[in-house]
Formats: C-alpha cells, sequence, structure tokens
C-alpha cells in the first residue's frame, strides 16, 4: 500500500504542540539545588546519599546535612534511611530546600501473658 507523499508532507507539517514543547524545554534546564536534611527535633543527617532519578546519580550531604549540586526541572530526588519515612521532592522553581525526615511508627508488638 502506498502513501500519496502530499498526506507525509502533511503530517509532518502539522504545528506541535505548545505543552509538548514546554515540557521539553523545561525538563532540559540546569538548576542549583541546595538546602539541608535534618529530623524533627533539627538534628542533622551527615553524609546522606541523594538519589536523583530519572538520571540515577547520587549526591551526599556534608556533615552538617547541607547539600548543593546541579540537576534539572522536573527531576525527582529521592531521600531514603532507615527508621524514616521515605521524602520524594520534584525539582520546581523553588531550589533552596529544607527537608525534615520524619521516624516511622514502630511496629507495634502484642505481648499476650498466659497465667496457670
Amino acid at each position: 500500500m502506498k502513501i500519496p507523499i502530499f498526506i507525509l508532507t502533511l503530517l509532518f507539517s502539522l504545528p506541535k504542540s505548545d505543552y509538548y514543547f514546554k515540557k521539553v524545554c523545561a525538563s532540559n534546564q540546569e538548576t542549583v539545588v541546595s538546602g539541608n536534611i535534618s529530623d524533627v527535633n533539627g538534628n542533622p543527617f551527615p553524609f546522606l546519599k541523594i538519589k536523583c532519578v530519572p538520571k540515577k546519580d547520587f549526591f551526599y550531604t556534608d556533615k552538617y546535612g547541607n547539600f548543593s549540586f546541579k540537576t534539572q526541572l522536573g527531576n525527582q530526588l529521592i531521600v531514603k534511611t532507615k527508621k524514616f519515612i521515605t521524602q520524594k521532592i520534584t525539582i520546581g522553581q523553588d531550589q533552596n530546600l529544607k527537608i525534615i525526615l520524619i521516624k516511622k511508627r514502630a511496629k507495634s508488638r502484642d505481648v499476650y501473658l498466659r497465667f496457670y
């Protein structure tokens, strides 16, 4: 089956969606992200690994819980550590972040006493 050339030309000459163009351009913009990671009491998390997806880059906090690195708008930061709830942050216009990690609830352990 042959498709006339003018139909193919017509298909490829249609205007691109403005939304698609903005999304592609925005995702390619680099920005510097900085901030601090601490717990609810203000205690910093030194040398904590921060994962940046979709590129799968890793960054680390300093001994005071501070971090600063370049990444692209729209990327997602994942901060994960034992006994704390995992935080996922999408990089937007606000590049100065204050991340507070919250402890996970301890699993309840039921104790049954049996008296004889």
